[in-house]
């Protein structure tokens, strides 16, 4: 889908801050702090439905949802 609602465009948001291998290629660490995809390391890393999805999304993995870790952040 293209839009979660009219004029409500679908997808998450990037990484708008450091350096050229993180901005515009990773979840925006200041929504989704510790996930695994996120280009800023803050200690422990989860890797959550998030994860999973964007792996789901590339077509080259079969990913198991079940086996996401809980996300404590939000």
């Amino acid at each position: 889908i293209t839009e979660f609602a009219p004029g409500v465009k679908s997808g998450i948001e990037l990484e708008d801050g450091g350096g050229s291998g993180v901005v515009l290629s990773h979840p925006e660490s200041r929504v989704y702090l510790s996930e695994v995809m996120c280009g800023i390391f803050v200690g422990y890393c989860y890797v959550s439905k998030l994860t999973l999805a964007v792996l789901d999304d590339m077509g080259w993995y079969q990913v198991n949802y079940s086996m996401a870790d809980l996300y404590p952040w939000g």
